[in-house]
């Protein structure tokens, strides 16, 4: 399959999904509905969360994918609620554990009430799919979530063993991206198909597009984290540095300098990361065009996402798929 042409037109996200527009807005309208708590602190937390008006690319995936392979209904509205709250319930926790105070420019829900709440909010959205997964009666659909619920603990658990002390190779880390990130876009997209009675071999080729286009998203907000700016991304450069978590941009520099070099930034990286420190792993990125290699690297996997697609059926929606590609290379937030 030809390459993916970046157009120089910048696409915004309500331009790509344009095609499922009517459809986005119904399930806005049930999101709602699923999300209902008659407990007062439940129910602000989650007008908080709405009144973030997210991306909501992951239920988008959902609708978009089966429009292209069927005829969406009630249930694919449902399963792209489903996948939305479990993509907000990972945020909740992972805001805690990453100690973020803002999310998008915003408070997060620990900064504005506080660890506890936000990590028994989670808890709650993660029981609420439980219940709601009961409802489906479609053992695919439920195979599909608590797959991807168990991968996404698993991601996160595997960030924090592979630390620096324990070593993370490239490998590694493609390892983690795809169970933390790109595990609930591949599932996104494998869930729409199955909602709709796809054939399997449709509903594979949707899942292994998800899949690849996860690990390229994930890379690209790696990236944001060392070459973004605070006015596009809402959070300053260099957090993951902070945090002590490796992504691809510094794995290729450590890999690139010399061993005395290679020992100096591990030091550095191992304790409390300070603010030289993170000038000068950031200046050792740039030196060692680790961020050309990075966004190489995202174009060769947003190029194997889209050869997935190529057997399917040309449609408006199928090039709703190809241009979210595309725009993920180009964001950036």
């Amino acid at each position: 399959m030809p390459g993916s042409n970046i157009t120089s037109k910048k696409l915004s996200l309500n331009t790509i999904f344009q095609p499922i527009q009517s459809t986005l807005n119904n399930f806005e309208k049930d999101f709602r509905i699923l999300l209902y708590s008659d407990v007062g602190l439940i129910e602000k937390i989650t007008e908080f969360i709405l009144e973030l008006k997210g991306k909501k690319i992951r239920p988008a995936l959902v609708l978009t994918c089966a429009n292209m392979v069927g005829t969406p209904n009630s249930f694919t509205n449902r399963v792209a609620g489903l996948i939305e709250i479990l993509h907000i319930a990972t945020l909740a926790h992972d805001d805690v554990i990453d100690e973020a105070d803002s999310r998008r420019g915003r408070e997060s829900i620990n900064f504005r009430w506080n660890n506890k709440t936000a990590v028994l909010y989670g808890d709650f959205l993660f029981t609420r799919i439980l219940s709601e997964m009961i409802k489906l009666e479609s053992p695919e659909a439920m195979e599909v979530l608590i797959k991807t619920t168990e991968l996404l603990s698993t991601g996160e658990i595997m960030q924090i063993e592979k630390s620096v002390s324990q070593g993370i190779t490239e490998q590694i880390y493609f390892d983690m991206i795809w169970a933390k990130t790109a595990s609930l876009f591949a599932a996104s997209c494998k869930i729409g198909g199955i909602s709709v009675d796809a054939s399997s071999e449709d509903i594979e080729k949707l899942y292994q597009f998800g899949k690849y286009l996860g690990i390229a998203y994930q890379i690209k907000d790696d990236l944001l984290d060392i070459n973004g700016n605070f006015h596009d991304t809402g959070k300053p450069v260099g957090m993951d540095i902070r945090h002590n978590i490796i992504t691809l941009p510094v794995i290729n520099m450590l890999k690139s300098v010399q061993n005395n070099d290679k020992q100096k930034f591990l030091s550095m990286l191992e304790g409390e990361v300070t603010n030289a420190n993170v000038e000068d792993i950031l200046r050792m990125v740039k030196e060692t065009e680790s961020i050309e290699y990075t966004e190489e690297k995202i174009r060769k996997v947003s190029e194997k996402a889209l050869s997935f697609l190529y057997d399917l059926p040309n449609s408006e929606y199928k090039r709703s798929l190809k241009q979210i590609t595309d725009f993920n290379q180009t964001r950036l937030a």
